[in-house]
């Protein structure tokens, strides 16, 4: 027979408890507010991440609450009840901050939230002993590979900030996985990694960068390049038309804006031919572009190149990179 559950707690422990619940709901408000004006893009994607693998621990630490109150089996259901009640008022919190509300972010920690309980039943005595070896296994697959998935995104985006500064003064290639967390996700378009045609310039890899123009702007891509420019003089990338039309392409480059400030957004026209050309901006011309204040090449947020015009057109792309 399956053991006895044990005696209820004083009443001053489930206080305290109690009490230890509230603060938890409040740091995780509070977390949620927490968001430094000049991170990059790429580092703020990064602890977006950790909602699953977050609300998975927030989930075991409201069940450690529950279970020491002897309430057996409805602790599960409790502690998922509090962790998705904490979620969802971050979540509202934000609606009124610098930061927003994202039912993604929400569905993430849900997705955490069970993993995390589920992972702690298929090793809990009381429950063991209380379910079936074979659905506690299933149970275990489920929600250990749950976890992984979600997880995985977290470990890939740390490696992919990483090996960014890593590569310098390469900023994208296009020819490593990685680099896929810089630029597919912040909004491009679907893009294709492709061998490059005879005679490409760049013969460091074999692998370049097929995008179409796509979106109210045509834009062909959008990076989220390693901030700190500070110590070079250009910014320069080959490319090429994809269609064999010449196109008309803007650059445009933008720094993270002071607290209540405005952005500088530079913006650099080029025609790209069918034949690869090298692309190359001096800072010089960045700087003597910014009226209102000193562009912030200390904080560079976002690359975009986008078509001019309504046409749409498709570039191949490759060795962004920073030069002397």
């Amino acid at each position: 027979p399956p053991p006895p559950p044990p005696p209820p707690p004083p009443r001053d422990s489930i206080r305290r408890q109690r009490q230890m619940c509230i603060r938890d709901r409040l740091a995780i408000v509070a977390a949620h507010f927490f968001e430094p004006h000049y991170w990059s893009r790429s580092a703020k994607n990064f602890i977006k991440t950790f909602h699953a693998p977050g609300f998975a621990g927030v989930a075991l630490v409201f069940l450690v609450v529950f279970r020491r109150q002897g309430i057996g089996g409805r602790a599960y259901l409790y502690a998922g009840l509090a962790a998705v009640a904490a979620g969802i008022v971050s979540e509202l919190a934000q609606m009124g901050s610098a930061r927003s509300a994202d039912v993604g972010d929400l569905l993430r920690d849900v997705i955490g939230i069970c993993a995390g309980l589920g992972l702690a039943a298929t090793f809990d005595p009381w429950m063991r002993a209380r379910r079936r070896r074979g659905g506690l296994t299933l149970l275990l697959a489920g929600t250990g590979a749950a976890l992984v998935a979600t997880s995985w995104l977290t470990v890939m985006s740390a490696h992919a900030l990483w090996a960014r500064s890593e590569a310098l003064p390469t900023l994208a290639t296009f020819a490593h996985p990685w680099e896929r967390f810089l630029y597919e996700e912040a909004g491009a378009p679907t893009a294709s990694r492709v061998s490059p045609p005879r005679g490409w310039p760049v013969t460091a890899d074999d692998v370049v960068l097929r995008t179409e123009s796509a979106g109210r702007w045509n834009t062909v891509l959008h990076l989220r390049p390693y901030p700190d420019w500070r110590e070079y003089g250009a910014f320069s990338f080959v490319a090429a038309s994809a269609d064999g039309a010449t196109h008309g392409v803007n650059v445009n480059i933008w720094d993270i804006p002071p607290p209540g400030g405005r952005r500088n957004s530079f913006y650099h026209a080029i025609e790209v031919t069918p034949e690869p050309q090298r692309f190359t901006i001096r800072f010089e011309e960045i700087a003597a572009a910014s009226t209102e204040r000193p562009f912030d090449f200390e904080h560079v947020e976002l690359v975009i190149l986008f078509v001019r015009g309504e046409d749409r057109g498709a570039l191949l792309v490759d060795d962004l990179r920073l030069e002397p």
